[in-house]
Formats: C-alpha cells, sequence, structure tokens
C-alpha cells in the first residue's frame, strides 16, 4: 500500500494571508438528519406562526402558544419585521402558554430598543404564564407589562 500525502486543501504563499472563510450564515452546513429534522421544524413553526396584521395605527403580533427556546429564531425574524413600524406594536399575548427565557431576552431588548428609538409597544392580555415569567425573571417593568390591562 503506497503511503498517501495529506495536504491542506487550502493554500497560499508563505508571505500571504490565508484565505478568508465566508460569514458564517453563508458557510455550507453539514448536514446531519438531525439538522434536517430541526430545519423541517423550525420550517414547520414558521408556518403555523400567524402573520402579522395591522391596522391603521397599530400593528398587531399575534404571540403563539409556545415560546420555547426552539422558536425564538422564528421570533426574531418576526419581531425585527416590525421593529421599525411607526405606529404602536401590540403583542396579543393571552395565548401563551410556554415561554422560555431566550424569548423573553428578545422582547425585552425589543422594547427596550423601540423605546429608545420613540416608538410604543404594548401588551395585550398577556397571559398569566407570561406576566409570571416576566416578574420571575425580574423583566415586568421593562416590558411594560403589567401597567397594560389583562
Amino acid at each position: 500500500m503506497p503511503d498517501t500525502v495529506l495536504q491542506n486543501p487550502v493554500s497560499h504563499d508563505e508571505g500571504s494571508a490565508p484565505a478568508e472563510l465566508p460569514p458564517l450564515a453563508k458557510r455550507p452546513r453539514r448536514g446531519s438528519r438531525k439538522a434536517a429534522a430541526a430545519t423541517t421544524a423550525a420550517a414547520a413553526v414558521a408556518a403555523s406562526m400567524p402573520e402579522a396584521p395591522s391596522a391603521a395605527s397599530d400593528d398587531l403580533v399575534v404571540l403563539p402558544s409556545d415560546l420555547g427556546i426552539e422558536q425564538t429564531q422564528d421570533l426574531r425574524a418576526q419581531l425585527a419585521a416590525c421593529f421599525e413600524r411607526a405606529g404602536t406594536v401590540v403583542f396579543e399575548a393571552s395565548a401563551v402558554q410556554r415561554v422560555h427565557t431566550a424569548a423573553m431576552q428578545l422582547f425585552v431588548m425589543f422594547c427596550r430598543d423601540r423605546r429608545a428609538a420613540g416608538f410604543d409597544t404594548e401588551w395585550r392580555q398577556p397571559s398569566t404564564t407570561l406576566q409570571t415569567a416576566a416578574a420571575v425573571m425580574g423583566v415586568a417593568n421593562h416590558l411594560q407589562i403589567s401597567r397594560n390591562p389583562s
């Protein structure tokens, strides 16, 4: 059996810097059944999330019952899509039954940054689960979730 020499597929001159890798988002993912299943599950969750209907001056974002860590990427995209809307963004949160800390962090950053930009965010009928999570995590005041009628 002949000796095989493995070489680095990326070569460069000694005086030059190594080639830069593309940004993480553009790198090809190494496929696995688990990753494919997660991608499929994320697509199913995104498809099941209600669209955010808009009213004349307010934008309503209807939150799903499950705001677990599995949904945070979709939630982040949904929040980013309505971040710069000039009207008041209203979260319809009566259906929320499960909320993960990561989702709460997204809400805190969203509300904080909208306030800093001079925009209002309100909560419509926040569920007991959501109110309790905000109180336990100490973010109810940041979210201004307790001042709105439930």
